[in-house]
């Protein structure tokens, strides 16, 4: 049985979940963690986009949530893998992994046609990633953060597994 987990890419912390993915198997983060981080970590999100931009860029955060789409699809070799879930629907089990992605946003105040004060969220470009297993939150941070929590895990996986063929060849 595959290490299952959920992405989900939000608004903003608190904002309306935009899409919710189930990914079936390897969602664990030396798995997905890591297409994951590769994916965000230089990433912006951005409101427009300009001829002479040379970053990695996601104009808004709902095209962030379709190129993470495109990005697990077409690294699922077959049919299957990864599905479009409703956004109000479950989580697939709370045993294995949930990455939620959003943007960091702050609030502005305008003025309306009227003269009367609104206030919004705006997009600062950084984006935040929190990940949960067994319904516990065990990273939250910005993507550049994510990538260095991810390679420290596939670090330590290395070195035990180094450590455990070591052991192996001494006990023989």
């Amino acid at each position: 049985m595959g290490t299952r987990g959920n992405i989900i890419v939000k608004e903003s912390e608190k904002g309306v979940i935009l899409v919710n993915m189930y990914h079936h198997m390897d969602s664990y983060p030396s798995g997905l963690g890591v297409k994951l981080a590769d994916f965000l970590k230089d990433r912006v999100v951005v409101n427009g986009i300009s001829m002479a931009e040379t970053r990695k860029i996601s104009n808004g955060i709902s095209d962030l949530a379709a190129q993470v789409v495109t990005l697990l699809k077409r690294s699922s070799e077959n049919s299957g893998g990864v599905y479009i879930k409703h956004p109000k629907s479950p989580l697939s089990d709370p045993n294995d992994y949930t990455y939620i992605i959003y943007p960091v946003t702050e609030t502005k105040t305008g003025e309306g046609y009227n003269k009367k004060p609104f206030t919004y969220e705006q997009e600062t470009g950084e984006i935040v990633v929190k990940v949960h297993n067994w319904k516990k939150e065990i990273f939250k941070g910005t993507a550049i953060n994510f990538g260095i929590w991810i390679e420290n895990i596939v670090n330590d996986e290395e070195a035990q597994r180094e450590a455990r063929k070591l052991i192996k060849e001494i006990s023989y």
